[in-house]
């Protein structure tokens, strides 16, 4: 009896003691971040394992930085990928400015998470930074392409990087441990003579690299089956014309030269033909980045044509305007359509222009002339092929442009009109000009 009542108590005691066992530890413990050694060319952090704990260790380091608040999220790190010994160090050697204060926390990562110690401080005295190795870009790049460049000591903070490109601001896209990679921008100019500038700026350490650096070339489409309307703007096509300054000089042309309101994209070139052409298939100078290209064959120009069988008539006293029809007018300035007129004493101004109408007013010099010209228009070298009909009449007699004393006293002979005026004798052929008669004729006059 007595046995059975100590075997109770024994099983009693054990199970007591069971009760009050501490409970199994499974994240890692350890101690704070212990600045091991501190000079220009980084710090040496390190720190105490106490309990490794249960679950299965990926990587441990150090974070560190300027606050003490964000060190998980906004810190830098140096890492050891797998399981630490029971002391572990490592050496931060970047983003570390001479003399500032910044705060470290030593950190495990499991399956699970993270674990961080308590924060510490320490005072820097700068660190080797960033060692530049070599830098990759496609033989012929061109903007928006990808430039890799490979160092040492990068940071893993992408906000902690800033490029140029020949002084143009970029945009850094990936970072590794090894390399980080970065855009070229749209404004960077670049010129074929000189080498690119690359300014490359990582947590506050400064490079810069003169490189040989090609931008491709921009290539141009050759299309004689391309037909442009004087209505409408004439665009060049090609490809890798992206640019920040252009001009477009027109080769065999008046008024040729263009440098403003010009439009462009990767693939086209726009631009009003605020120009006389000499021909229906231009060639162009284009300046693009700095250099001159010769661009033949892009496109052709429609012929600018006059409807067929138009009749205007002009009463030359009135000078009024009138509208010739047809298609394909330079719509942009009523000048840039050149009329061609059989006669040479008649004048003409354009006065307003459309894609299909052009109001023009003729007048001439010359008096009492009936009239019937034959009016082309000239556009791109080629002279239409339908003419209008002009008819030209004046209503005016003779004696209506002399004055009162005048008409008083003259007479016409044959075709002629002889009349005296401020004591001299004068002659009108009737189609032409007043004339003045140096010797002196008989005239009879009735009374």
């Amino acid at each position: 009896m007595k046995k059975l009542i100590f075997l109770f108590g024994l099983c009693m005691f054990l199970f007591s003691c069971e009760e009050e066992k501490l409970p199994e530890v499974t994240n890692p413990r350890f101690s704070v971040a212990y600045i091991q050694e501190v000079d220009s060319t980084g710090v040496v952090f390190a720190a105490n394992i106490y309990d490794i704990g249960k679950q299965k260790v990926i990587e441990y380091g150090f974070y560190y930085g300027r606050s003490q608040l964000d060190l998980l999220e906004n810190g830098e790190i140096v890492k050891q990928a797998g399981k630490p010994d029971k002391f572990f160090e490592l050496k931060a050697n970047y983003s570390l400015i001479k003399e500032r204060q910044y705060f470290v926390a030593a950190y495990i990562k499991t399956s699970e998470g993270i674990t961080l110690s308590e924060p510490t401080n320490f005072i820097s005295q700068g660190s080797t930074g960033f060692i530049y190795e070599r830098i990759e870009f496609p033989e012929n790049a061109y903007y928006g392409d990808t430039i890799r460049m490979y160092a040492r000591n990068l940071t893993q903070n992408i906000s902690k990087y800033k490029v140029k490109i020949n002084n143009q601001q970029t945009t850094v896209i990936n970072v590794t441990t090894e390399y980080f990679e970065f855009t070229i921008p749209d404004g960077a100019t670049f010129s074929k003579s000189q080498d690119v500038s690359f300014e490359i700026e990582v947590s506050e350490k400064k490079l810069t690299l003169y490189i040989p650096f090609n931008l491709r070339e921009p290539e141009f489409l050759v299309d004689e089956n391309r037909f442009l309307d004087f209505s409408t703007l004439f665009i060049i096509k090609g490809k890798y014309f992206r640019t920040s300054s252009i001009y477009v000089e027109i080769i065999d042309g008046q008024f040729p030269y263009f440098s403003d309101n010009i439009t462009v994209t990767d693939s086209t070139i726009a631009f009003k033909p605020m120009a006389f052409f000499n021909t229906n298939s231009p060639k162009f100078n284009v300046g693009i980045r700095g250099q001159k290209y010769l661009v033949e064959n892009n496109f052709k120009i429609k012929p600018t044509t006059f409807d067929p069988n138009q009749v205007i008539n002009i009463n030359s006293v009135k000078r009024k305007s009138v509208i010739l029809k047809g298609n394909n007018f330079n719509s942009f300035a009523p000048y840039l359509n050149p009329l061609k007129i059989e006669d040479n004493s008649i004048e003409y101004e354009v006065i307003s222009v459309t894609e299909n109408e052009l109001e023009v007013l003729f007048y001439s010099n010359e008096i009492n002339q009936n009239k019937t010209i034959n009016v082309s228009i000239v556009n791109a070298g080629i002279e239409s092929a339908n003419k209008v009909q002009v008819n030209i009449i004046d209503p005016r007699t003779p004696i209506m442009d002399l004055n009162n004393g005048s008409v008083r006293v003259f007479r016409s002979i044959g075709d002629k009109i002889y009349y005296i005026s401020n004591v001299k004798c004068f002659r009108r052929n009737l189609p032409k000009k007043i004339t003045i008669i140096n010797r002196y004729i008989k005239i009879a006059f009735k009374t």
